[in-house]
């Protein structure tokens, strides 16, 4: 149960990763260019936030279609001789909801800088030949 915490945070630093590989040859001709590393680095910075907030906005829209489903249909029943209600309730607050969602937008883009790093230590001449 431990493990699949930190599953979320190594899928974005691997795509980041996988975006960074995929462009080297892109980050050593604008490195090249006359572009410094922060401007590299916040290009793929707003590909993570880009990446990031969709995920979360795909998994909230998902989830209140399914606490929907379940507040209106009541398909998840209980045992009634064990609990006091006969089905699973369903209620929101949408400030939990917010600050959930911006804490691992937040916890996200902090993993999402790790990759970033591996652009500072890049060797231009080698960016540019790979």
């Amino acid at each position: 149960v431990s493990q699949s915490r930190y599953t979320g945070f190594i899928a974005v630093t691997t795509i980041l990763l996988i975006l960074i590989f995929e462009r080297i040859k892109f980050i050593g001709l604008i490195q090249a260019l006359g572009a410094d590393v922060h401007a590299v680095q916040r290009v793929f910075l707003w590909q993570a936030i880009v990446i990031i907030s969709l995920g979360i906005s795909i998994g909230d829209i998902i989830a209140f279609f399914l606490c929907w489903i379940q507040d209106n249909y009541q398909l998840i029943k209980l045992n009634q001789s064990i609990y006091f209600v006969s089905h699973v309730m369903v209620e929101f607050n949408w400030f939990y909801v917010l600050m959930v969602n911006f804490g691992l937008l937040i916890l996200s883009l902090l993993i999402a800088l790790i990759p970033l790093q591996w652009i500072k230590r890049m060797a231009l001449s080698r960016a540019i030949q790979y």
